[in-house]
């Protein structure tokens, strides 16, 4: 089942970034970092311990939205 680490919309404080969201599947989690397999990119997001707490386990799929 797809889970979502965050419910919130695009707000428009993420529309200048380069990406609003990253989903794909979490390939590992740790303290303060998560990194998703986005159609083979491992991509490293750096995150608050809310948004890791959200995040699903290894091997599910998650959104995580971004501001850069």
């Amino acid at each position: 089942s797809e889970h979502r680490a965050q419910q919130d919309p695009i707000s428009h404080e993420v529309r200048g970034s380069m990406y609003a969201f990253i989903e794909g599947i979490v390939e590992h989690k740790s303290s303060g970092e998560l990194v998703i397999n986005a159609g083979g990119v491992g991509y490293l997001l750096l995150c608050s311990q809310s948004t890791l707490s959200a995040a699903p386990p290894r091997g599910e799929f998650t959104r995580v939205y971004t501001h850069l």
